[in-house]
């Protein structure tokens, strides 16, 4: 589960559903107790891509994949030797 902090106070995320519908798109989600949801037009989804191209970001991504596969070997190897 994501976690935001913020001077508000530090609170659980967790995102339910995305998508797009009239040209926006929409995550919905809870932070901390309340239901929300999030819209991006258009211009900031673009924003946000220009955010997320940053070599660090990236590595991050084309990593994950390998790194859950190194995890789950882990966790199989923990268990046969169980």
């Amino acid at each position: 589960m994501a976690h935001m902090v913020s001077p508000a106070g530090d609170m659980e995320v967790s995102i339910t559903k995305v998508g797009a519908a009239k040209g926006q798109m929409f995550i919905e989600g809870q932070i901390g107790v309340w239901d929300s949801q999030i819209y991006f037009e258009r211009k900031e989804i673009s924003h946000l891509i220009g955010l997320a191209m940053k070599p660090s970001v990236l590595w991050f991504v084309i990593s994950l994949p390998f790194v859950r596969l190194g995890q789950k070997l882990s966790r199989k190897k923990k268990q046969e030797q169980s």
